[in-house]
């Protein structure tokens, strides 16, 4: 397994003058060593040095550094990975159905690498760990960045991962409030260096004259390009896009794949990508190509015309009526053994590609001595823990901050629906009052009193009802949280406190209160409850609405499907109506049924309820209340239990959120015990690091 850094104990000095941000985001930081490593004291303090003083050395000669290159304080910015295996979920431990079987590769910068393959779950695999978005708990292997092996510093401070399917703040925001917000989650700095700094980004990625157009009026090809110009805010010294030319037409692609190569040679950068089918001009672009067959290497090296050469020098056959890429492609079509153009030259095997690739002299020359360094790279304990690693010297904002920064964009993204959502809560408090009114109505005889049972019924249905879209929302958000999550944007609790903040206390514990009373000033006559009534009735709504919420954010957290999460919510409720007390009059049920309904939140709302609204009228109603076997004293009880249960599914719904992970693959549901494995690794990671109390985003642990 790929080794974690250790927790930095040293800082380099934070009183060097630091480089503009729009001109060079890349300086010094803290070094990474084990907290009980004293004997290397004199080295660190050595290498503290030895970096502040390349930082004032860098700083006295910015001037010569206008091109925007990513300088590193010690060797060069080059991504090894050596001997990279990775199983596919849910096979046999005995058996090799492995998604990569020991990948070797160099990632150099300045140039333009693509990684090509028959099959998509392959080559997505590499790009993820190359991305560092995979864990290494996941994987066997080797990788390192500049001599170091990596830790988690490596996917928030090097690597700029920019996915197919974009990640914004919001689709409803403009390009420039969505770089603003990326900006801000990340470092702070002042309110004309963020101008800058999204002034140049526009600028590099062309999308200047739409810096006012919201994400959703964009082309494809812009969308593009605003993922790859959020993944640039922070200088990246490795950008990795997945599936550039996805979904474009010719042009498009082509303007995309001069982009990344304008980035690797003009910028310096390491860029990665991920490609399906190029078009021979696309893949003209190109500096080195990685070729994959099934899980196998078949191919590092130079791409263009060199890489069709190597295969041809091992005796296979490329029809000129096929494109280079296409022989490519069908060479390394992993439902076949091998390839051939007509079925009559030899073919073979990935296994045997991989075994003539590591013989040949583009192996020895290529890959080999890089791999060897690997090797000293990751079994020298002090190079791996001490050596100075490659950090920005700004500091993130705190963790109030963020929290402030997403509840500002969430209001700006429902802002632009605003009376929308005005019309909404209007109508909600309306269909309620005029169902108070009905409630009103009622007279004292059976008749009035099954009426009254029946509204409270459908009041407690509604709030749940209204409630089942929590979890298909969280499902749908979930790929824009793991993004920002891996990327240091913020945290697993920071994106929890936001979710309970707006979704539960704003719009479902204040928002209809403030509305209800509004409604109500002036025409208090039009229900006829006691203040006293209507109050707790309001006071119970809130609770049970709490409650319902908190169910279906908990389901919202550990379903990875929207449909199968509606479904187990649907299932429940209707398991809550049964035993609630209205169909089913559980009083003269089996003694075993007694235990079910301590379950179900509807019976606590429904009881509580209908004491309030019932137990000071008439007779009958009492003697109804009686009846169903309901108690006077369990009135606030109830809601003593929901708010209890509320809580406790809000926190478990936190252990969710903390045991989630990017999907490498389509995979089967993860059991019990692998959620709460991860969860608690997750967590501690998080503790560890809070405890640390560092300022630089790249050592956060989501």
């Amino acid at each position: 397994m790929s080794a974690k850094c250790g927790s930095p104990t040293g800082r380099i000095d934070k009183s060097v003058h630091s480089l503009a941000f729009h001109s060079c985001l890349s300086e010094s930081g803290p070094i990474d060593d084990d907290d009980d490593d004293d004997e290397d004291e004199v080295e660190r303090n050595t290498l503290i040095a030895s970096a502040n003083a390349a930082l004032w050395a860098r700083n006295q000669n910015h001037s010569m550094h206008s091109n925007g290159l990513t300088d590193t304080v010690m060797g060069a910015s080059t991504v090894i990975f050596k001997n990279i295996t990775i199983r596919k979920p849910g096979t046999n431990p005995e058996s090799n159905d492995n998604l990569l079987t020991n990948v070797s590769g160099v990632l150099q910068p300045g140039k333009l690498t693509a990684i090509l393959g028959s099959n998509d779950l392959e080559v997505s695999a590499l790009l993820n760990i190359v991305a560092g978005a995979v864990s290494d708990q996941e994987y066997t292997g080797h990788l390192a960045f500049a001599r170091r092996q990596i830790g988690s510093w490596y996917r928030r401070s090097i690597v700029g991962f920019a996915l197919q399917r974009g990640v914004y703040c919001s689709k409803l925001l403009t390009v420039r409030q969505n770089l603003m917000f990326v900006l801000q989650l990340h470092i702070q700095i002042s309110s004309a260096e963020q101008d800058q700094t999204v002034d140049r980004v526009l600028e590099m990625v062309h999308l200047k004259p739409d810096e006012r157009k919201k994400i959703i009026e964009l082309s494809a090809e812009s969308k593009l390009r605003m993922t790859i110009a959020q993944e640039l805010l922070l200088d990246p010294s490795v950008i990795v896009v997945e599936a550039p030319t996805s979904g474009l037409g010719y042009q498009s692609s082509l303007r995309i794949m001069r982009l990344l190569k304008g980035l690797a040679e003009n910028k310096g950068k390491t860029v990665v990508v991920s490609l399906s089918q190029p078009r021979w001009a696309v893949y003209n672009l190109l500096d080195n190509l990685i070729l994959l067959h099934g899980s196998h290497l078949a191919y590092f090296g130079k791409a263009g015309e060199h890489a069709i050469e190597y295969f041809q020098s091992q005796g296979m056959v490329w029809n000129r009526h096929y494109t280079p890429t296409d022989f490519l492609l069908q060479l390394c079509d992993s439902d076949e053994v091998g390839w051939s153009t007509a079925g009559e030259e030899p073919r073979m095997s990935a296994a045997a590609l991989d075994l003539a690739y590591s013989q040949s002299p583009e192996y020895q020359s290529l890959l080999a001595p890089y791999l060897i360094d690997i090797d000293t790279i990751c079994s020298n304990r002090h190079t791996i823990h001490t050596d100075v690693d490659i950090y920005h010297s700004y500091q993130v904002p705190s963790e109030l901050s963020r929290i402030l920064i997403l509840l500002k964009s969430i209001v700006l993204r429902h802002w632009v629906y605003k009376w929308w959502h005005v019309l909404r809560w209007i109508s909600t408090v309306g269909i309620l009052l005029l169902i108070g009114k009905l409630y009103s109505m009622q007279s004292t005889n059976q008749a009035g009193l099954q009426n009254k049972v029946g509204i409270i019924f459908f009041v407690i249905v509604l709030l749940m009802l209204m409630n089942i879209p929590t979890a298909a929302s969280l499902i749908r958000h979930r790929p824009v949280f793991l993004h920002h999550r891996g990327s240091g944007s913020y945290t697993t609790p920071t994106y929890w406190t936001v979710t309970i903040l707006w979704e539960l206390i704003f719009i479902r514990m204040i928002i209809p209160p403030i509305v209800a009373v509004l409604l109500t000033a002036g025409m208090y006559w039009f229900i006829t409850f006691e203040q006293d009534q209507l109050t707790d009735l309001l006071v119970m709504i809130l609770i049970a609405q709490s409650s319902f919420y908190a169910l279906s954010f908990c389901v919202g957290c550990y379903w990875n499907s929207t449909s199968s999460a509606n479904t187990v919510l649907q299932a429940i409720f209707a398991f809550f109506i049964m035993t609630g007390g209205f169909l089913i009059n559980t009083k003269y049920m089996p003694s075993w049924f007694s235990w079910i309904e301590k379950f179900s939140f509807f019976r606590y709302t429904y009881e509580s309820i209908l004491i309030n609204m019932l137990s000071d009228t008439d007779e009958d109603s009492k003697t109804y209340i009686s009846d169903q076997g309901f108690h006077e004293d369990n009135k606030w009880k109830n809601m003593y239990i929901l708010l209890g249960i509320a809580i406790g599914l809000l926190l478990a719904g936190l252990v969710g959120l903390f045991s989630l992970r990017p999907p490498l693959v389509v995979t089967k549901s993860p059991s019990v015990w692998q959620v709460l494995t991860r969860a608690v690794r997750n967590i501690i990671g998080y503790l560890r690091e809070k405890k640390s109390n560092n300022v630089d985003r790249y050592q956060q642990i989501p």
